[in-house]
């Protein structure tokens, strides 16, 4: 074997014969029959540096390998050097050499693709920087390094998978609580929004408790926060049962809020993921609670984005839809409040001391013009304007 890369079933082929593989049309791995995610050969750098010092030990000259545009930048022998100091600093018993090894594997993993990949083939750099997250206590700098390095990692997709079976998500999970520095709770978000990218880590991520602290993190975090926090539930709610975690969570009154301030640099994400919750009918009933529908009628009239149109027409649609659910209820029930209205969990309402929503008067004259069935299509639109 001359030049080792690996599938993304994780196994390690002689790149000559897996290309062969490839183009005759084969899309899964010759040894372990997985259906392969993608078809991106990426160079494992540790074998190869084994079989090139074995190579030059027994006077066997050594063809580069080919070239490879997975391959963002080409590791030296000087960097190979480098990163096998950092990888044995990061096990070392000296506290300042494991810190320093932190952030030089930091630096290094932000340099690209090759790096991200060097490392995660390594059987120990990983795990050893999930040993001294795990440890790290108030060392806020650290936790920060850390976390970056984590988040540098996770862009690679066959890193994914590797730490998405350890406990890099709970890890994440617990720095973007603990937070530190300004940085850290953003890059665990952006981290996990990363991980994500797996359907098997949506699940984890969602079970693992991610979802409020993300939720918490769209309310309270700065712009680049709420939007890596933002991209990262929107991500993990196209399973269905997240979705339910994040209107629980507070989500819609959360992305509502920070949609309503002055940082309109993370509208256009936070309000995709409104549109996405609103299929949930207590989400969408919550629009209404937050005052959302005046916000969703200025996007109508004042939006250039036909994508924020479209998602401002969808969640008003949601919530219309619940508006007329809920008053047939009442108009059936007499004025009392019946099984078949939305409740909406236990909150106290202005107007309703049982917990039950229904819009107040306000909303309806704002809703019913736009979605009411026998206006005609003129009339929504000077409505609009």
């Amino acid at each position: 074997m001359r030049d080792p890369v690996v599938l993304s079933s994780g196994q390690t082929f002689e790149r000559g014969y897996i290309q062969e593989w490839l183009r005759n049309g084969n899309r899964t791995c010759p040894k372990s029959d997985q259906v392969l995610s993608n078809t991106n050969l990426i160079p494992n750098h540790l074998l190869r540096h084994i079989i090139s010092e074995w190579c030059e030990d027994h006077g066997v000259i050594l063809e580069p390998p080919q070239s490879n545009p997975d391959t963002d930048c080409i590791i030296s022998a000087a960097d190979y050097s480098t990163f096998s100091t950092i990888v044995s600093d990061l096990s070392s018993s000296n506290e300042v050499a494991r810190k320093q090894a932190v952030k030089s594997l930091r630096h290094l993993t932000k340099r690209g693709h090759s790096f991200r990949a060097l490392a995660g083939s390594d059987p120990t750099a990983i795990p050893q920087l999930l040993s001294i997250l795990s440890t790290v206590g108030d060392d806020h700098e650290l936790r920060e390094d850390a976390v970056t390095a984590l988040l540098n990692l996770s862009i690679h997709d066959f890193n994914k998978r590797t730490l998405g079976e350890g406990e890099a998500i709970v890890l994440l999970i617990e720095s973007m609580k603990l937070g530190g520095t300004p940085n850290t709770s953003a890059n665990a978000a952006a981290a996990l929004f990363a991980l994500s990218a797996l359907d098997s880590n949506k699940a984890k991520i969602g079970e693992s408790g991610a979802i409020p602290p993300l939720v918490n993190l769209i309310e309270r975090g700065d712009s680049a926060a709420k939007k890596d926090a933002g991209a990262a539930v929107f991500s993990l709610c196209v399973l269905k049962q997240n979705r339910t975690l994040a209107v629980r969570a507070g989500a819609v009154g959360a992305c509502l809020a920070a949609m309503s301030s002055d940082e309109t640099t993370v509208g256009d994400e936070l309000l995709s993921l409104v549109a996405l919750l609103s299929n949930d009918q207590d989400a969408a009933a919550e629009v209404a609670e937050e005052g959302g529908v005046p916000l969703l009628l200025k996007i109508l009239r004042e939006e250039r984005n036909a994508k924020n149109v479209e998602n401002a027409a969808a969640v008003l649609y949601a919530v219309c839809s619940v508006v007329r659910r809920t008053l047939r209820g009442r108009r059936r029930g007499g004025g009392e409040a019946r099984d078949d209205i939305l409740r909406c969990e236990q909150r106290d309402v202005e107007g309703d001391e049982e917990g039950c929503w229904y819009p107040r008067q306000a909303e309806q004259d704002s809703l019913f013009p736009i979605f009411s069935v026998e206006m005609g299509e003129e009339e929504r639109c000077k409505y609009l304007q």
